[in-house]
């Protein structure tokens, strides 16, 4: 009986100390456990953007991609811009440049606007040098550059849209000689691939794109606005977006953010340019005001003020 009150008292002891062990090992044991979850579940690894492709257009020369309607192949990225996820003008952003007189009277004035960085003029007659860079470029969204004051101006524009209950999608912006000398001939040798003779092949080409050095989109001031349910249904930019009620707002508002609508309906033999109701150019508010209420082009409002400056001369 003796012997069995002592094996039972070992036996506890041995339990005890089992437990008393096992009790230090996990509070020695946690602080490390705590230190390994702490740091492991703040380490994330900031995730690329997600991008679309989307097919583009034959009847534009400002699209990134193959422009083409013709051709399913889908070649190029487009981001969304003015969305939840594009962020908000900042107050490191660019201001606005130096206001300039839209109508002006004496040779100083007129200087003034014609010299001015945010006039230039470019277009088939009117072209840029193999060497030319647009100016002060930063990323608006994606791959898609802009220049610095307009990609400041279109964040506005598009974020009072949304207020407005709009949303909208840039699908080009700043383009390379490079690139708009690829797309171009690309286009030529898409024509005659068709059995269009080359003649044939260039003027269907010239119909919808700007040879290099003829493309706005060299300055960076130049930006394609659509909505993606147009690109989606047709595969391409296209004139049917004149008919949703995005772009009457947009278009109405533009120029209170210094952008014109650059190749109006009716006016292709003045700009050189088809109807292209997503392509805005930036110029400033004061001007895009000036040429929006007088409804005119840029071509036209340049020519205007060149003809006064050469009466004073």
């Amino acid at each position: 009986m003796k012997n069995k009150r002592i094996i039972a008292l070992i036996f506890a002891l041995i339990c005890f100390f089992v437990l008393l062990g096992v009790l230090l090992w996990s509070i020695f044991r946690e602080p490390e456990n705590n230190t390994v979850e702490t740091g492991s579940s703040s380490q994330t690894q900031e995730q690329p953007q997600k991008t679309d492709e989307n097919q583009s257009p034959e009847n534009t020369d400002t699209e990134e991609p193959s422009d083409s309607k013709e051709d399913d192949k889908k070649e190029d990225t487009v981001t969304s811009a003015g969305q939840n996820d594009d962020p908000a003008p900042t107050e490191d952003q660019p201001s606005s440049p130096e206001k300039l007189n839209p109508n002006p009277t004496t040779k100083e004035e007129i200087k003034a606007v014609l010299n001015d960085p945010f006039m230039i003029l470019i277009n088939r007659d009117h072209k840029v040098s193999s060497d030319y860079v647009g100016d002060d470029l930063v990323t608006y969204s994606g791959a898609y550059k802009l220049n610095s004051t307009c990609a400041a101006a279109l964040r506005k524009l598009i974020n009072a849209g949304q207020k407005a209950g709009y949303s909208y999608t840039l699908y080009s912006g700043y383009r390379s000689y490079s690139s708009q000398y690829n797309k171009y001939y690309n286009k030529i040798a898409y024509w005659e691939g068709q059995g269009y003779s080359n003649e044939e092949a260039v003027r269907l080409t010239n119909e919808y794109y700007a040879p290099p050095g003829a493309s706005e989109h060299h300055t960076g001031l130049a930006a394609d606005v659509c909505i993606p349910e147009i690109v989606n249904k047709y595969a391409c930019l296209h004139e049917n977006y004149d008919q949703t009620e995005e772009f009457k707002w947009f278009s109405a508002h533009a120029h209170e953010y210094g952008f014109i609508l650059r190749y109006r309906k009716g006016d292709e033999d003045i700009t050189g340019y088809n109807y292209e109701p997503w392509h805005y150019r930036y110029v400033g508010v004061e001007v895009a005001t000036e040429i929006y209420n007088r409804d005119i082009t840029f071509e036209e409002y340049i020519q205007d003020l060149e003809n006064r400056l050469a009466a004073l001369e």
